[in-house]
């Protein structure tokens, strides 16, 4: 769940209790019913809402006289304003979707008008910072990070996905020449014919599970951040890099 459009504030909480309690008991005239049928209410849940009222200004006057308050107290307070949040949360939600909801009633519930306008992504113009790590078993941990935010895995603000693409190829060890490493994914070597994957994932960090043939191979990749929707806005792939897979 996001933030809560109850406050915890103990003031502030009583205020919000009692004033959307008295508001949900309001009779319309015309027709002769209650708002809290008119807010999508069921009577099972008025009727919980005002208990809640009710238990609150029992425990609230008590927690504030320094006279009666004790440990007991608090903790029944605290229990009873975070039991009330969790019940009332998803009948404030359904409130939102009632068209006879005012515009007092969206100040005293806190319900803002949502906002249904979709919002133009800009282009993405950096590549991600990219990590890989050879792993037992033939495994690839990768590691995508935001230039801004390099010292943990993350996603840019702006993409979907992490759309990769790598080669896996035979290391060549030719007599008195050091091995020599593949060409990155976009521009295999002549004469070194390599398959490239191409995949997406929703992570930052990921594992890639490569074949049994592919052990001992060097395995070189690519990576950049993808809008899903508007793929012309996807980012620039990042530089190209290397690992030896291991058994």
């Amino acid at each position: 769940m996001g933030k809560s459009r109850i406050s915890k504030k103990d003031s502030t909480f009583n205020q919000y209790l009692g004033n959307t309690t008295t508001a949900l008991l309001l009779i319309d005239l015309p027709p002769a019913i209650g708002a809290w049928q008119r807010l999508l209410l069921t009577l099972p849940e008025k009727d919980q809402w005002v208990a809640y009222r009710d238990q609150w200004n029992i425990v609230y006057p008590k927690y504030t006289d320094l006279a009666q308050r004790t440990v007991s107290i608090k903790n029944e307070k605290n229990t009873l304003k975070n039991n009330f949040i969790t019940f009332a949360e998803d009948l404030l939600t359904r409130m939102v979707g009632s068209k006879a909801l005012t515009a007092a009633e969206r100040v005293t519930f806190n319900l803002k008008v949502p906002d249904r306008t979709p919002t133009s992504r800009p282009a993405i113009d950096a590549s991600p910072s990219v990590l890989v790590r050879a792993k037992e078993g033939r495994r690839i941990q990768v590691e995508c990070r935001v230039i801004a935010d390099s010292n943990r895995p993350s996603k840019h603000t702006d993409c979907d996905v992490v759309e990769y693409r790598y080669t896996v190829a035979a290391v060549s060890t030719g007599a008195g020449t050091p091995p020599m490493p593949p060409a990155p994914p976009s521009t295999p070597s002549p004469g070194m014919p390599v398959q490239q994957v191409i995949g997406e994932t929703g992570k930052a960090k990921f594992i890639l599970q490569l074949a049994n043939e592919d052990a001992g191979k060097q395995f070189t990749m690519e990576a950049r951040w993808k809008n899903s929707k508007e793929n012309q806005k996807s980012g620039p792939w990042s530089a190209a890099v290397q690992v030896m897979v291991v058994w």
